[in-house]
């Protein structure tokens, strides 16, 4: 079969008059175009604009359609083709050889471009020229099926589809990340935010433009070079679109003090300082992460060091109480430090600020820290791939807003017992020396981060795809897809979301209501739900808030790379192990759609059994008063000098109340595990 290209067409001749339709749902694939494992053997291949991954353009800009197709084995067999898009204006179909039509709001009027045999078509054949757009979500598809009957089946359907929005043409910055660093850093991506970014998008830095990679219509990144970031300064950021420009953002270099980049490092050894395998670094949880005692840590920072650190946080709280955006307090500044543990040293170590909430509400000096080990090896070469007995990364936390001082460490543990993936954490008292001596900061938790050594030594494979949700979408409610809220912490390079896009689909589909045995099979392919529903037992028992359900963060999710499939990680939980107004009922009946993963789940009557199992096996098991209280008491003995010799500039405690906390601890998990047991 031979087919023609079309002629050019106008604004006017493919889109009707109607009124912009409400914001787009990819319908196709949580319905008939979802899964192709039993189609044709024929391959349907549209572009977009000559692209497989067209995510925005700019409304001014013209957009062309191409279509490619290997038949197969299946090359002469007769079929139904089809050529579909929905856009703002609804849906439309493709009829060969050159025509457009509306059909409205429902896929119910669409029909095939074409039926006939298949055949190969190895050079692009374009089905459409447009210009002039108006705004708005678009998804295009070109798919087969066999069975012909001018109707779309399912279990026939061989398909391919782009989705990508339409923008105005100004783009709008809003935020950019990092917007400090330090003068001489290496090479850096900055990412930035806003609307209206299209493909062609430029980014200029200091006046200078460059290609910008368009990760959505909101999401950008562009690499500004070594040279550009070697002296200090505030710089200008814009982003120039379709001939507009936006409004500039200050990046700013902040002068860091190194010394001597060529340092001697005479504590160095192969199994203390570098790289280790998975089974090494398992072998020293048991020194890093001793939960038997309490550890010291000793970190020495430059005067001048500290004080950049001060005032960039100082900067950072005065923009967050101007703008109530708390995702600015993830922006501090590294600076290089010397690390001292167990008769050794670690050598210009990076650390900075940490937390949102527990670094902006530190009401005094006991402030939490990241530390990152080979943060500066370009500075310092002799550093390069140093390691903390194999950890790279290590967060240590202040225990804000828990008297106890144990919410953190026992909440891991009790993840992990439950046969969970989880940080380990363990106590240690730290001493810090600005310049005037050391000074006992207090009694820290050092955690293990999640993409470092968690996903290294508790998966067989640690190369998939690890996200860490924050603000709406992690909610993964309906409409709130946003690629860089779902914080990619590995393959960053990789600008590829389709995986937690396709969970965000499958999870909201209208199979949902239409048929639900198909959508638990579809969110089974892509989502782990034996975990997500033992870590919502767990969570939910503990009645940590600050999470999932009340709070859009505070979790990873990973692509195992062994089965495919999303598995829920917990993080951060010094809200955990407290009665709060916040707190979910044991059956978390109050929960909406707002938080899809538990409503629709728990609506489920097999979830919703298989998570009254999970609760009860964790109170009878693990967290109940018998088993709780003793650990309780003998994890107050540990840490109670610690705690008492903390001083009032450095504590979020007292003797008093952290002899109530202890006491409330006991208390609180009696009543869960009544609580529990009676659900």
């Amino acid at each position: 079969m031979v087919m023609e290209k079309t002629k050019s067409k106008s604004k006017a001749y493919f889109l009707a008059a109607n009124a912009m339709a409400a914001m787009f749902s990819i319908v196709l694939l949580v319905g008939l175009f979802y899964s192709n494992a039993g189609a044709a053997s024929a391959v349907p291949d549209i572009k977009l604009n000559g692209m497989d991954n067209l995510t925005a353009l700019a409304s001014t800009s013209t957009l062309t359609a191409t279509i490619q197709m290997d038949s197969g084995d299946q090359a002469g067999e007769t079929a139904d083709w089809w050529i579909v898009a929905e856009t703002p204006m609804g849906w439309y179909y493709y009829e060969y050889p050159d025509m457009w039509h509306a059909v409205g709001s429902s896929m119910a009027g669409l029909q095939p471009a074409y039926q006939g045999p298949l055949s190969h078509i190895t050079e692009p054949m374009e089905v459409l020229r447009v210009t002039g757009l108006p705004a708005g979500q678009y998804a295009f598809y070109f798919g087969v099926d066999t069975l012909v009957n001018g109707l779309l089946d399912g279990e026939q359907l061989a398909y391919d589809g782009i989705a990508f929005e339409i923008v105005d043409a100004k783009p709008v910055l809003s935020h950019i990340f990092p917007a400090t660093t330090y003068a001489g850093a290496s090479d850096e991506t900055l990412t930035l935010l806003g609307g209206n970014f299209a493909e062609g998008a430029t980014v200029n830095f200091n006046g200078v433009s460059r290609e910008a990679t368009v990760v959505s219509s909101t999401h950008l990144t562009a690499e500004i070079t070594a040279e550009e970031l070697a002296h200090a300064g505030t710089y200008s950021v814009s982003v120039t679109d379709g001939g507009e420009t936006s409004d500039s953002l200050d990046f700013t270099l902040l002068t860091v003090t190194f010394g001597e980049t060529g340092i001697d490092v005479p504590d160095w050894t192969a199994a203390t300082h570098e790289k280790l395998d998975a089974e090494e670094i398992i072998t020293n949880l048991d020194t890093v992460f001793d939960t038997d005692q309490v550890q010291r840590m000793d970190i020495t920072i430059d005067s001048d060091n500290w004080r950049v650190m001060q005032n960039n946080l100082a900067n950072l709280k005065a923009q967050v109480g101007e703008s109530n955006d708390f995702s600015l307090m993830d922006d501090p500044i590294d600076v290089p430090c010397d690390l001292a543990y167990n008769g050794m040293q670690w050598y210009r170590v990076g650390i900075r600020f940490k937390g949102n909430s527990s670094l902006y509400g530190a009401n005094n000096n006991k402030l939490p820290f990241k530390l990152n080990f080979d943060k500066f090896e370009d500075i310092y070469p002799v550093i390069k791939n140093q390691r903390f007995y194999g950890f790279k990364k290590l967060s240590l936390k202040n225990n804000i807003k828990d008297a106890s001082l144990l919410h953190e460490l026992t909440a891991c543990e009790l993840f992990r017992d439950f046969g969970l993936k989880s940080s380990h954490a363990a106590f240690y008292k730290l001493y810090v020396d600005t310049g005037s001596g050391p000074v006992y900061f207090g009694l820290y938790t050092l955690v293990e981060e999640v993409d470092d050594t968690v996903i290294k030594t508790q998966y067989n494979d640690n190369d998939g795809n690890l996200y860490k949700p924050e603000e709406d979408a992690a909610t993964f409610a309906t409409g709130t897809f946003d690629t860089y809220e779902y914080a990619k912490k590995t393959n960053e390079s990789d600008l590829d979301y389709s995986d937690v896009q396709t969970l965000y689909d499958v999870l909201n589909s209208d199979l949902r209501v239409t048929d639900p045995s198909n959508w638990k099979t579809n969110l089974e392919s892509i989502l782990d739900v034996p975990v997500f529903l033992k870590w919502f037992a767990a969570n939910n028992m503990l009645q940590n808030w600050d999470t999932y359900g009340v709070m859009p963060h505070n979790y990873y999710l990973y692509r195992n790379p062994d089965t495919q499939l999303f598995e829920w990680i917990p993080w951060d939980n010094n809200e955990a192990l407290v009665s709060d107004r916040r707190c979910l009922r044991p059956d978390a009946s109050e929960v909406t759609s707002q938080w899809p993963l538990i409503r629709y789940l728990l609506d489920d009557s097999d979830y919703a059994e298989e998570y009254r199992q999970n609760v009860q096996e964790f109170a009878s098991s693990l967290f109940n008063y018998t088993r709780m209280a003793p650990i309780y008491d003998a994890r107050a003995a540990l840490i109670e000098d610690a705690v008492l010799s903390e001083n009032r500039d450095y504590t979020f405690t007292s003797p008093r109340d952290f002899f109530e906390a202890i006491s409330e601890l006991k208390s609180h998990v009696a009543e869960r595990e009544a609580a529990a047991l009676a659900y």
